[in-house]
Parts: C-alpha cells; structure tokens; sequence
C-alpha cells in the first residue's frame, strides 16, 4: 500500500508534465491538419491520429484521476478488514 502511495507521488510531477506536453502536440497537431488539409492522405491519416490521440488521453486521465481513485478505495477496504 505504501508503494503505491510513493509511486503516485513521485509520479505527480511528471503526469503534470506529460499533460503540459499533450496539450502543445495536440495543439500544434490541429493546426499542421488545418495547413494541410487539402492533401488527402492528411484527412486519411485522421483516421489513425484520432484514435490514438483518445487513447493517450484516456491512459493519462486514468493515471492522473484513476489511480488516485483505486489507492483510496483500497485503503478503505484494508482500513474495513483491520477493523473487523
């Protein structure tokens, strides 16, 4: 339990990061698709970006708000087993 604790923390900083960096590259992602969107393997190519934008996205929101969620419930149910 405490490892996990200490992996969160010493993870915090870095997720902070990580988000600052998915903003910039999505942000400069857009912009490159609306320069060159008159090329058609551009607007194919969305079709491979846009899932793994969501997917980027989805592992760095579970890390960020998930894992937060899951030490919490684990520690109440250890807290809940120690008192029974």
């Amino acid at each position: 339990m405490e490892r996990l604790e200490i992996m969160y923390a010493t993870m915090q900083p870095s997720l902070r990061g990580r988000w600052t960096r998915l903003i910039i590259r999505e942000t400069l992602t857009v912009v490159l698709y609306v320069i060159f969107w008159k090329y058609e393997w551009v607007r194919w190519s969305l079709y491979i970006v846009a899932p793994l934008v969501l997917l980027n996205l989805g592992l760095l929101s579970a890390l960020t708000w998930g894992v937060p969620r899951k030490i919490e419930k684990l520690k109440a149910k250890l807290e809940e087993r120690e008192m029974a």
